[in-house]
């Protein structure tokens, strides 16, 4: 009861900020998905959606980087984007999740452990991008 409560005092007035995560969002789902279907074998479908879950993320910081004057908190990240800009958390994002999950499907003999370990990544994807997508959406 208490969370239907709150999500009928969120409002949304940050229009822009939904439509560009949105759309690439869309965009990332839609390369992800493809390759799953060019190369199975390569990228299942439960890893695709897990990258595109942090590419959620790396959306929702690149928008408020670029378009809202919001500032990286974290280190690693912060020093990348003063080198390259906010665009370096898309590579950053597919690279480490990508070679994370792969490692895991290729030394993880435990199904369980494999699929608990996957579930705590892709957690860490969505609960950051929920919370930046809306913080923007809020604004």
């Amino acid at each position: 009861m208490f969370l239907i409560y709150n999500i009928l005092l969120t409002r949304i007035t940050n229009w822009l900020a939904v439509t560009i995560i949105l759309a690439l969002v869309a965009g990332w789902f839609a390369l992800f998905y493809g390759i799953h279907k060019i190369w199975p074998e390569k990228l299942s479908l439960e890893n695709a959606m897990i990258i595109v879950a942090h590419l959620f993320d790396a959306s929702a910081t690149f928008t408020a980087l670029t378009f809202f004057n919001y500032t990286e908190q974290h280190v690693l990240p912060n020093f990348l984007i003063d080198i390259a800009g906010p665009w370096i958390m898309f590579p950053l994002k597919i690279i480490v999740v990508w070679g994370v999950l792969y490692l895991i499907d290729k030394h993880v003999d435990s199904v369980y452990l494999r699929n608990f370990l996957k579930i705590v990544i892709v957690i860490l994807g969505l609960a950051q991008g929920t919370r930046d997508f809306l913080t923007l959406a809020m604004l």
